[in-house]
């Protein structure tokens, strides 16, 4: 009898939107031990944004974007990673394996 292998894809890219910045911010220091100017340098990075909504010719007031990760940045990804980077010891724990690339997880395991 042949092994079966499930192959789970994870497509969390709506979570950018949602970045506590004071979680990420603590966890770049004290899980990836940044230090006072790179951190404040990140914090400065995610700080003073504003966005608004746009359709046609209809514009929403400007709001302060006081969550989320800038998408199309080239820290995006890597600030991502380091968010979710928890999310790897909890598969572990259920001894399923898995990759992450920034917003993509992908679970295989096999089924005897």
């Amino acid at each position: 009898m042949t092994d079966a292998t499930v192959v789970v894809r994870l497509d969390i890219s709506a979570a950018l939107d949602t970045i506590s910045h004071s979680i990420l911010l603590n966890r770049l220091q004290n899980e990836f031990g940044l230090s006072s100017t790179v951190l404040d340098w990140v914090c400065s990075h995610l700080s003073d944004r504003q966005q608004y909504v746009k359709i046609g010719r209809h514009s929403s007031d400007l709001l302060d974007c006081c969550s989320g990760v800038p998408q199309g940045s080239v820290l995006g990804p890597l600030l991502f990673a380091a968010y979710v980077s928890p999310v790897g010891s909890v598969i572990e724990s259920f001894s399923v394996r898995y990759q992450q690339y920034a917003d993509d997880t992908q679970l295989c395991h096999i089924c005897p």
